[in-house]
């Protein structure tokens, strides 16, 4: 499993990368009758003065990390993700006794509080199903666990499970967790772009956590903590080329949830991004921007979750050491400056206890839930328009 994510990854960008430049060269070369002298990728590449086929600075390369005051952004991105195996305490990839399906409908704002300050929010909207197999001793074994609904799903679950006359049982789109992100820019240079910037992201447990309704089993679509990260991201770009990095700490606060028996508190963990975007040649008859990136995004748990339960003792859930390590392959178009359509998929690589069970009770019959997802790659199609 984890060859075939990795040769998915691997196969995405190098077709990417290389076949559009390629067909640039061809084309410049035809036209010029000198065998491609003056294509962008020539001499002298490396002084964009001189590439008629290149428009530079891309705007997704050269944008900082930080809006200015006078930009308003909305944007919407769509995520599908299919999962049906999880990172054992040994880092293997294991295929569970479970497959559960997530779709998500993210809304997005920003806006420039400052030319400095920048404040954005996203609101998700979820649906999510897990189907149990027989054989797994942590759940009981063929049950349908939903939440939500979004696109046909919906109408397919309220038909098979509800009566059709009965339209307030049916399941409406769940919210998830609303997340507020502050960034301050300490330094900004232009041509070319260097950006420095502090960085604040809330997450509010604004998702459903009981797994309960009636006598049936519901996925939860939040781990009922608020989490608060606070980092540094840095940004440069350099020809056609931007980088960016970003790392910090998130601490996850202690809280008690309908899930558990009694107040549990995950364990903080330390998190780093990078990517690498490339800006693609324009191609006749379009005349718009592509950019080409690879993100990578890593986290470590420092510490292991524990749950004090209602007699004041504390239960380790022996998460610990948890780790997460994936690459992320996007393509960026540019309809204009003010306008990104995009689409990227989230390829796990490597990891440690991805997939953790914990009991709702230890006096009644167990009522096991999922307490963090399986792996799978997720999909996301998206776009950001902005207003200066």
């Amino acid at each position: 499993m984890k060859r075939r994510f990795l040769l998915l990854g691997c196969l995405v960008l190098v077709s990417a990368l290389f076949a559009v430049p390629l067909l640039a060269m061809a084309e410049d070369g035809a036209a010029s009758g000198d065998d491609g002298k003056d294509n962008p990728w020539g001499d002298a590449a490396i002084d964009h003065k001189l590439n008629a086929g290149w428009e530079y600075p891309a705007d997704y390369i050269a944008r900082p990390l930080v809006y200015s005051k006078r930009v308003t952004e909305f944007g919407a991105n769509f995520q599908y993700k299919y999962a049906h195996h999880y990172w054992n305490d040994d880092g293997e990839l294991i295929a569970g006794s479970f497959k559960s399906k997530t779709e998500t409908l993210n809304l997005l704002f920003g806006m420039g509080l400052t030319d400095n300050l920048s404040v954005s929010i996203n609101w998700p909207l979820s649906y999510k199903k897990t189907q149990i197999y027989e054989g797994n001793q942590n759940y009981r074994s063929g049950r349908k666990n939903t939440y939500g609904a979004l696109a046909e799903e919906a109408a397919v679950d309220f038909v098979d499970h509800s009566d059709p006359w009965k339209i307030w049982e049916a399941d409406l789109p769940s919210l998830g967790d609303v997340q507020m992100h502050l960034a301050y820019q300490f330094f900004r240079r232009l041509d070319p772009t260097t950006s420095l910037a502090v960085e604040s992201n809330i997450k509010w447990p604004t998702g459903n956590d009981n797994p309960r309704r009636g006598a049936k089993i519901r996925n939860d679509m939040t781990s009922g903590q608020t989490n608060w990260y606070n980092g540094l991201g840095f940004k440069q770009s350099a020809w056609k080329f931007g980088f960016e990095l970003h790392g910090g700490y998130l601490w996850r606060m202690p809280a008690n949830t309908k899930y558990a028996p009694g107040e549990v508190d995950l364990g903080d963990q330390v998190l780093g991004d990078a990517e690498i975007a490339f800006q693609l040649p324009k191609l006749s008859p379009i005349h718009s921007s592509f950019a080409l990136a690879c993100a990578a995004h890593y986290l470590y748990q420092i510490a292991e979750s524990t749950i004090i339960d209602n007699l004041d003792k504390e239960v380790k859930l022996e998460d610990f050491p948890r780790s997460a390590l994936a690459v992320e392959p996007k393509l960026v178009y540019q309809w204009d400056p003010s306008l990104d359509v995009y689409f990227n998929m989230n390829i796990p690589m490597m990891g440690q206890n991805s997939f953790l069970v914990y009991s709702r009770s230890y006096y009644t019959p167990p009522f096991d839930i999922e307490g963090n997802d399986g792996v799978g790659v997720t999909y996301t199609l998206g776009l950001k328009k902005r207003w200066q």
